[in-house]
């Protein structure tokens, strides 16, 4: 059986089916061995800053839901500027969203840390395009 591609993802959504579907197209595509998923940006900054000394409890990739309630995925992305050098340089973020819109767009594409921006539902195509 093929090897996984990554060890460890992690998935950022409010919408429990576009987080299920975001899973099922990550298991499906062995694409992770390990997915964690959170349904809030608080709980998953927690989650890094918990681990920030044990690399290997930090995803080597987030997907990043856009649009979600009290902090949004650009809110989460500048409490992510603020964390150490070890979280910062292992997790790459690939923002996902259901809008394909053009601000959103622009605005991801001027983050350092996002690596890509991707519309949901997550297609398999997409996912194999992704190399860190």
């Amino acid at each position: 059986m093929e090897a996984y591609k990554y060890q460890k993802v992690m998935i950022l959504d409010d919408d429990e089916i576009d987080g299920f579907v975001t899973r099922k197209m990550i298991e499906d595509n062995r694409f992770a061995e390990k997915i964690i998923t959170f349904l809030d940006a608080k709980s998953a900054l927690e989650y890094l800053k918990t681990n920030e000394n044990n690399s290997d409890e930090l995803p080597t990739l987030i997907f990043l839901d856009v649009i979600m309630p009290v902090m949004d995925g650009f809110g989460f992305l500048d409490e992510f500027d603020k964390m150490n050098d070890t979280i910062r340089g292992k997790c790459k973020i690939v923002m996902l969203s259901t809008s394909e819109s053009f601000n959103d767009l622009n605005r991801a594409n001027k983050s350092k840390y996002v690596s890509k921006f991707l519309t949901k539902p997550l297609l398999k195509e997409a996912l194999e395009a992704i190399n860190f």
